[in-house]
């Protein structure tokens, strides 16, 4: 429909409008534009670094049964922190995948009643605040993203919003669209991704023998050479990790 001449003009999109829209276009062409799930993972967590004030970011996946895996980090530290939920089974991002719903703590140093492990763990690594965002689809909780924050730096009040839009925008990337309402094809999809999460550890593991640098380091290798080479990082882990068996026989 047109505009009457006394419709004002659209605002104009500014530089970081224009970053937020084309973060949100790239989380929603998902897996159909040729991306990997943990590729979109790491997309989300990227988004919520950079637009937001939190310091780590995570994001923990439901397999077939109904276990959660880690599936991206955006730094060893918070992977750390949220193998510890799992293993102690305690932990925001646990509780945000059985309730469906946003789990919050502004003062992880008061929490420890919640979570007796994971808030003393986290207070230790110096983060004091933390918020879990289930993921999902519809009716259905398939994981959840943790917002770690560190003293000295406190959330807008806009933030945790967008990263639940965020969240849902990631979340149907991970899926793919076309294919919502096919359980058993969610069920396969799902599978896939904590497969693909598995392959890039290895990879990772591969990379920092090789080079002597960290975990964390030795990821952002992988990454790097995914984006420059236009590739899903699944495929670069893939690569290297067949390299490596092959030089190993």
């Amino acid at each position: 429909m047109s505009k009457s001449p006394e419709s004002p003009p659209d605002p104009p999109v500014d530089g970081a409008d224009l970053q937020v829209l084309v973060l949100l276009r790239d989380l929603t062409d998902g897996l159909t534009s040729g991306l990997g799930p943990v590729d979109v993972a790491n997309l989300l967590l990227e988004g919520c670094l950079r637009h937001t004030a939190c310091h780590h970011a995570g994001i923990m996946l439901a397999d077939p049964a109904g276990r959660l895996h880690v599936l991206a980090s955006s730094s060893e530290g918070a992977r750390n922190l949220e193998l510890l939920e799992l293993q102690a089974h305690e932990g925001p991002c646990l509780d945000a995948y059985r309730l469906g719903r946003r789990v919050s703590s502004g003062d992880l140093s008061a929490d420890a009643h919640r979570w007796p492990h994971f808030a003393v763990a986290a207070v230790e690594a110096g983060m004091h605040e933390v918020h879990s965002i289930p993921m999902r689809l519809g009716d259905r909780t398939i994981g959840a993203l943790n917002i770690f924050m560190g003293h000295g730096r406190s959330l807008a009040e806009t933030d945790l919003p967008f990263c639940e839009i965020l969240a849902g925008a990631a979340t149907l990337g991970i899926v793919t669209r076309d294919r919502l309402t096919a359980s058993a094809e969610l069920t396969g999809q799902l599978q896939a991704a904590l497969d693909s999460r598995t392959l890039i550890e290895q990879a990772k593991g591969v990379v920092a023998a090789r080079t002597g640098f960290d975990m964390g380091r030795s990821f952002e290798l992988l990454r790097a050479q995914a984006r420059h080479e236009r590739r899903p990082l699944r495929e670069v882990a893939q690569e290297t990790v067949q390299q490596a068996r092959a030089l190993s026989t």
